[in-house]
């Protein structure tokens, strides 16, 4: 009501008609749907702006309309024809996009996370280098060129590593190919802009995973106090102070949640937390508050619709994560959560159905297909039932190599198929594939824990024990790899060890 008086007294506005898009595209589809009866239909759906029942990209469009210079609005645009499954819209307004401001590095880095969420990740590369050999004092794109050098590699360069020949980077130059790691390009990025919460947030994940955890904490302390109300920094810090001092974190948590009322994600923090306590109704009350505050807002309801299914409560599971689903159908985490709900209940097509249409959705996600694996290792019987654009995924080692070729850099797809191989006696294939894990992403921890447990599960303890020590050396902060090299001296009768 509020946005049609302000189109009727300002009808050249470009900002009312992206606040209507904007408010469109919280709306679950459902409630969007066209040739309702109007007294069913919320008020804000139909949105009647100068006369004119809305969908987003309408609004989106009116606003491109009135101010043509701006990219804001195909950005915006972008953004939904991405939560809609709708990859080639996406691409085409964030064209749009470009074309109206090329030097705009927050353009350019959504069009390159859109590429790399379709699984191209050259392109990407390509896009963010390019860029970057434009406009070298951005921060930003320094930022997101170590966030994707680091998930090709899974940070190899981290320890040294510059490129081999089959590696999208080896084949690109620009002025940072000689900056062969994510840190590097992290600390340029924090010289060129010190207040970069992005910067300090990535080389703070590096101090903790390289087991430098008062650097860490000391680093996100001094990003706080230079960005005191950015909630990423207080979570990240909530989550580091929360081994040792459980009030501090819990403070933090509640810091960030009173800078930040109107966004779900510190709420979400904070009910992690509270779950983590055992604090179930106070976690639940902020979860739904969450989704209250930011309806959109996709892992509220994922946290969420997981605490209601370990409670039995099914269908309110059910309930809330179908209506994440109805804002983002692209939410692959959502959908896999959901179709094990429904997987447990017997409902083997609709389970089918939903990760299918899943796998379809995301075409460069190895999750879905992952779980699709999972199922079929349980339900065989009905893989001659699946119907799907993606073809002769009958079995779960058709499903998991899948997973292995869309993604080559997840290694959650080699370690369900190298386990589902164990759990046939198949240790040699289980191997092969371990080693095909690795050598694309030596430094995974997953795949290091495994290869762990496949020298352990041989009884050969001494592998087993390096195995588990490198594992150590990826991440100090985990427990899995100091319990693996636990296991490891048992098996060999050193107790003490």
């Amino acid at each position: 009501a509020v946005l049609t008086e302000a189109s009727q007294a300002i009808p050249t506005s470009s900002a009312v008609w992206l606040l209507a898009g904007n408010l469109l595209a919280t709306l679950p589809a459902d409630v969007r749907t066209e040739n309702r009866p109007a007294s069913t239909v919320p008020l804000t759906a139909s949105l009647p702006i100068g006369n004119v029942v809305l969908d987003p990209a309408a609004a989106y469009r009116q606003a491109s309309q009135r101010d043509a210079s701006q990219a804001a609005p195909w950005l915006a645009l972008a953004a939904w024809r991405q939560r809609s499954a709708d990859p080639e819209g996406a691409q085409a307004a964030f064209a749009q996009a470009a074309d109206l401001e090329p030097q705009n590095p927050t353009v350019i880095i959504a069009q390159a996370e859109a590429l790399q969420a379709q699984g191209q990740i050259t392109p990407a590369l390509t896009l963010l280098l390019d860029a970057h050999q434009r406009l070298p004092g951005s921060p930003d794109l320094l930022v997101a060129l170590a966030g994707l050098r680091a998930e090709i590699r899974d940070q190899r360069s981290e320890i040294g590593y510059v490129g081999d020949e089959n590696s999208p980077v080896s084949n690109l130059r620009s002025p940072v190919s000689d900056i062969s790691s994510p840190r590097a390009l992290l600390e340029q990025a924090l010289i060129l802009n010190p207040a970069s919460s992005a910067a300090s947030l990535a080389l703070a994940e590096l101090d903790r995973r390289a087991g430098h955890l008062p650097q860490a904490i000391a680093r996100l302390q001094t990003a706080v106090q230079l960005d005191p109300a950015n909630p990423g920094l207080l979570i990240a810090l909530a989550n580091l102070e929360g081994r040792r001092d459980p009030q501090a974190a819990q403070a933090r948590l509640q810091e960030a949640v009173r800078r930040n009322p109107s966004l779900g994600w510190p709420l979400t923090a904070l009910a992690g937390r509270e779950l983590s306590e055992g604090e179930t109704s106070a976690a639940e009350a902020h979860l739904r508050q969450a989704l209250q505050v930011n309806p959109p807002f996709g892992g509220a309801a994922l946290v969420l619709g997981q605490a209601l299914q370990r409670q039995g409560q099914s269908a309110d599971a059910e309930t809330v994560l179908r209506g994440a689903l109805a804002f983002d159908a692209t939410n692959a985490a959502v959908a896999v959560t959901l179709a094990d709900l429904l997987a447990r209940q017997g409902r083997i097509t609709e389970t089918l159905t939903l990760l299918q249409e899943t796998i379809a959705n995301n075409p460069a996600a190895a999750v879905p297909l992952i779980a699709l694996g999972n199922f079929l290792q349980d339900h065989l019987w009905k893989a001659d039932d699946l119907q799907s654009p993606v073809s002769g995924l009958r079995s779960p080692t058709s499903a998991y190599t899948l997973a292995m070729t869309r993604a080559p850099q997840n290694a959650d797809a080699y370690i369900a198929l190298a386990n589902w191989y164990l759990a046939q006696g198949e240790r040699a294939h289980a191997w092969q594939t371990l080693q095909q894990g690795q050598a694309q992403t030596p430094n995974d921890l997953g795949l290091q824990l495994a290869v762990g447990q496949w020298y352990l599960g041989g009884a050969d303890t001494i592998n087993a024990r390096a195995a588990f020590s490198q594992a150590v050396t990826l991440d100090q902060s985990r427990a899995d790899g100091w319990m693996g090299l636990a296991q490891a001296w048992l098996a060999a009768g050193e107790r003490t060890l």
